[in-house]
């Protein structure tokens, strides 16, 4: 009889199209396993957690609904909803150009790390 050992991980939060990223939580922790049953010599009980709601959900089906309701009360007249949503994006980015020259006036320490400089240029 060989010790046993549980595994457990927590999975994707699918929220979305499925991608390479979700595939990555069972294969990473699958190999893993397989090296602990077959080099160790240990029995692993494994169990991984597929979260089904959070924050991101919710969030992403309020978006849904309230997009749905606003073309539903606006659907003869598309121009209306064109116009509505080029305003929301205008907002967006000019509120998107005001943190890029925020960010652009301040100056890094000379000891951050390469890759914040690289972001920061």
């Amino acid at each position: 009889s060989r010790p046993a050992r549980a595994l457990y991980t927590c999975g994707p939060t699918v929220y979305d199209a499925c991608h390479m990223g979700h595939a990555r939580a069972y294969l990473t922790f699958d190999i893993l396993r397989r090296i602990i049953e077959d080099y160790f010599r240990y029995e692993v009980l494994y169990q991984i957690n597929i979260t089904d709601i959070d924050d991101k959900i919710i969030l992403r089906a309020r978006r849904n609904k309230l997009l749905a309701d606003f073309k539903a009360e606006h659907a003869a007249d598309y121009a209306a909803v064109e116009s509505a949503v080029g305003a929301s994006l205008d907002a967006k980015g000019q509120k998107l150009d005001k943190k890029m020259a925020a960010l652009a006036a301040t100056e890094l320490p000379a000891d951050a790390p390469s890759r914040e400089r690289e972001m920061h240029e």
